[in-house]
């Protein structure tokens, strides 16, 4: 029978228990280090597209060593897959926000006119990866595009219960079509340096992308 006062760890018991803590806790930092540097990632490679943006501005960016690079990551090409995935559930999230305060019967107006707007052409860093970056996917190893269009799928897959269809693959495959035009009307878009002729290229943009899926 234990006969120790109720309340009372033994010292191996402390000595565990903090151990156990220490080790939770070096796990939620490691894991919020590794998250810190994808978002950064994310965002300058958008930004600035793959071949620009090296490690060593990333970490610097995130107050850490280069050397520290290869405790989060086996490669450069899985922090650029990770970082190409957390930019499009970003932008998946955005769009289905707006889906979801968009009055009855124009969710997909609102994603169109969300995604085809200004603000969007003019904020490459915190937009869809696809239109950012979209020549430098292209060029990637076939396995690395093979990754990328998994997430293109799961992209669509998001966002097609808003799309029209007889059925789930068709929704499916009409978000794929449409969110891929998207992306090439914005590539274009961002190269057109008239204010007016960037805006009215959008405009036109979101009527035809209404008139044909909408």
């Amino acid at each position: 029978m234990d006969l120790r006062p109720c309340g009372r760890r033994s010292p191996r018991r402390a000595e565990d228990d903090g151990y156990h803590l220490g080790m939770r806790r070096s796990a939620e930092q490691t894991a919020s280090t590794r998250a810190r540097i994808v978002a950064i990632a994310s965002r300058r490679f958008r930004e600035k597209g793959s071949r620009g943006t090296g490690i060593a501005p990333i970490m610097r960016e995130a107050r850490l060593t280069h050397g520290g690079f290869y405790r989060h990551f086996s490669s450069s090409a899985q922090l650029f897959e990770e970082a190409l995935a957390a930019g499009l559930d970003e932008m998946a999230s955005r769009m289905t926000v707006a889906a979801a305060r968009a009055p009855a019967g124009q969710a997909l107006a609102v994603i169109i006119g969300t995604y085809l707007s200004p603000e969007h052409a003019g904020a490459p860093g915190t937009g869809c990866p696809f239109a950012a970056l979209g020549a430098d996917l292209a060029r990637l190893p076939r396995q690395s595009r093979t990754a990328c269009h998994r997430l293109l799928l799961t992209y669509a897959h998001r966002l097609s219960p808003y799309l029209p269809g007889r059925d789930a693959d068709s929704r499916q495959r009409l978000a794929v079509l449409l969110f891929s035009s998207m992306a090439g009307t914005l590539m274009v878009a961002r190269t057109i340096t008239d204010t007016r002729a960037r805006a009215a290229l959008l405009e036109d943009a979101r009527a035809f992308h209404l008139a044909r899926f909408a």
